[in-house]
């Protein structure tokens, strides 16, 4: 039931990993898959692309164009954003409650800006701090000490921020990224 396409859009990457209407290009390639589009942004998600307002005008102009004409019958197309109430902590949280396995996600996940040679991840970056501390909430221990001072020294450098409320992700997840701090100094 799975297709893989590869969609290379690295040509259109920025310098600091932004590739720009990145996730419209996913949801129209996910339309010639089905009328129901799941995008998986998840709460403190702050660009424009990942919003529950994109949802909706994507749903609307992907609609608009499957509208009967001569080469489509006519479609409607709804683009959801089902996670967006959810930090990557809780979704973990949830995936565990129902049976899933603490080291299958962790080793099967992967969102890193900057990943090594080898394809791992680097845990100095936004993404990689993101999925640490999902994880460190709930309960992982993290084997490689330098993933850990690499991590801490991503949070410690937005810190600042969080604390000035200049970070912009959302309380909730902020809350989660000091929780998730406390953790790992209590693991030095």
């Amino acid at each position: 039931d799975i297709t893989i396409e590869h969609l290379d859009l690295n040509r259109f990457e920025r310098a600091d990993k932004i590739i720009p209407l990145r996730n419209l290009f996913f949801v129209m390639l996910a339309s010639y898959y089905g009328d129901k589009i799941c995008l998986g942004a998840t709460y403190g998600d702050r660009v424009l692309d990942k919003s529950v307002i994109f949802a909706q005008k994507a749903s609307g102009l992907l609609s608009y164009l499957y509208r009967p004409q001569h080469w489509t019958e006519g479609r409607r197309i709804s683009v959801g954003v089902p996670f967006k109430n959810f930090t990557k902590a809780e979704l973990l949280k949830q995936y565990l409650d129902e049976g899933g396995d603490m080291e299958t996600a962790f080793r099967e996940s992967f969102s890193c800006y900057e990943p090594d040679a080898q394809g791992r991840e680097c845990w100095h970056c936004k993404p990689c701090a993101r999925k640490a501390v999902a994880f460190l909430l709930n309960g992982y221990h993290f084997e490689d000490p330098a993933a850990l001072d690499g991590v801490r020294s991503y949070i410690a450098g937005i810190l600042p921020e969080i604390q000035s409320g200049t970070y912009g992700r959302g309380p909730k997840e902020e809350d989660e990224i000091i929780k998730a701090y406390q953790i790992m100094e209590g693991q030095k």
